[in-house]
Order: structure tokens, then sequence, then C-alpha cells
């Protein structure tokens, strides 16, 4: 793989939105079945091992900056699994990138749990009530709203 060939597989994207101030290079070549960027390339082909010749593309751009050890991985960290901004990517050991994805998904459940909750107290029609917004808060904060003390 080449510099050549990341340009003319990638683009920026311009719709305004930025992580570490830089908007994100998206890949616009093949994806693996995670939707992870690759690319193949037959220089380096090795007939009957294992994904020969296919380069994981978010790997080789952490590369060329440092060295990534066999238990590293490189991770986006702006949530957009085709991207290649460098200082949208991060090198983890497998384990960090394990406890991260773990982490991320016990996030989206307790907020799942909140939504819930709150779809229990608020009807689809709900017109603005006191009572249901003292509820809310007390879900979300743990703690009698504060104009439910003064009552």
């Amino acid at each position: 793989m080449s510099a050549d060939v990341l340009a003319a597989n990638t683009r920026r994207v311009r719709d305004g939105r930025e992580f570490r101030g830089k908007t994100c290079l998206i890949w616009t070549g093949s994806a693996d079945s995670k939707g992870a960027p690759r690319y193949w390339d037959s220089s380096v082909y090795e007939e009957g091992a294992r994904n020969s010749g296919h380069i994981n593309v978010r790997r080789w751009v952490v590369a060329q900056v440092c060295d990534l050890a066999d238990d590293e991985v490189a991770v986006v960290m702006c949530g957009n699994s085709l991207c290649l901004e460098r200082d949208h990517l991060q090198r983890l050991t497998k384990a960090q990138a394990a406890n991260r994805r773990n982490v991320k998904r016990r996030k989206e459940y307790a907020a799942e749990e909140i939504v819930e909750a709150i779809r229990a107290i608020i009807p689809p029609n709900y017109t603005e009530n006191a009572g249901d917004i003292m509820k809310i808060h007390e879900i979300l904060w743990g703690t009698p709203h504060p104009d439910k003390e003064n009552q």
C-alpha cells in the first residue's frame, strides 16, 4: 500500500462535523465484514495463508506514524468506521480496545433503560405536567426535584 493508493481512495467530509479539530477522511475503497477499511495488495499475498493480501488500512495509516506491536490495534475515535484521519485514530492494545467497546455498550444499555423509564412516565400524547417533570428529574438525578421540596 502507498500514500498514492490512500489519496486515490479517500475523500474529505465537508459536512461541518469535526472531531479533534478536523473533519473525517473517509475511505472509499472496500471494507471488511465489520465495516473497517481494507485494501487488497497482491505484493503481500502468500498462497494458503489466511487473509493474505488484505491490508487493514487503518492499521497501515497508524503504522506510518508509529510502530504497532502484534497485540495493538488502530481504533477510530470519531465514531465513523471508515475514517482514516490520523488525529481520529488511536493506538490501543487489544485488551484496551475490548474494554472500550464494553464500556460503550454498557453506556448504550443504560441510556436505553433511561429512555424506557421516561417513556413509562410520559405518554405519547403528552401535555406538560409539572408532576411528570418532577418524576423525570428524580429518575435522571436520583434526587427529588428542588420545587418538590418547597411544596
